[in-house]
């Protein structure tokens, strides 16, 4: 019989918070080593896209094979890009949770309003908050987010969703994206699409080039 803990303490948070199964891997630990009054570290995470323009990033995705490429989201450092709007909230988990509600599927559409330029979106940025402790002092949180970056905090690059054909975007236009993180029953992907400006097919559809 295992003693059940009254903490328990993960470090499976990824470029967008739940990429590499943080939801799974702690809900499948809380029942067996978590008491009911048990605390989870983290205890929330949120993920956050933004469109960006990132020329150079987007070409070297393109040499690495084809159309193929950009069925897969990357970690990277968005270092010469822009980002053509603020980034919005997609995904929240909570920890420990009632795992006999649902499983932790998603799925979001957010509309983003670019600025006064014409501008190139490439694909979109993918960010993370997490909320790692609440007490009665406060929260102690971390941050990728641009709005909210930690400071001096580089443990994590942003997660870049890739579109395969870049998209000329004239000024105060409306991108609308489209995120849905599929549960399967032994895998877990990603698969997104835009409906304007322009409407793009569905990248990684079925996990057909990459799973978690």
């Amino acid at each position: 019989q295992v003693d059940k803990a009254d903490i328990l303490v993960s470090e499976l948070l990824g470029s967008f918070g739940d990429n590499e199964l943080s939801p799974e891997c702690i809900d499948g630990a809380q029942n067996t080593y978590l008491k009911d009054s048990g605390i989870s570290i983290p205890a929330e995470y949120t993920s956050f896209a933004a469109p960006v323009s990132a020329v150079k990033l987007w070409r070297s995705i393109a040499h690495l094979g084809g159309d193929v490429a950009f069925e897969s989201p990357y970690v990277a450092l968005l270092h010469a890009h822009a980002r053509l709007a603020d980034a919005k909230a997609f995904f929240t988990f909570n920890h420990p949770r009632d795992v006999a509600v649902g499983d932790n599927s998603r799925y979001v559409k957010e509309t983003f309003v670019t600025g006064e330029h014409w501008s190139m979106l490439n694909g979109f940025g993918g960010y993370f908050e997490t909320v790692l402790y609440r007490g009665k002092a406060g929260e102690s949180t971390l941050s990728i987010r641009p709005s909210s970056h930690t400071e001096g905090m580089f443990s994590w690059f942003p997660l870049f969703f890739p579109l395969r054909s870049p998209i000329l975007v004239p000024p105060r236009s409306s991108i609308e994206f489209h995120l849905r993180r599929v549960v399967h029953a032994d895998q877990v992907w990603y698969e997104w699409w835009i409906s304007q400006p322009a409407v793009s097919p569905v990248y990684n559809m079925a996990g057909c080039a990459y799973t978690i």
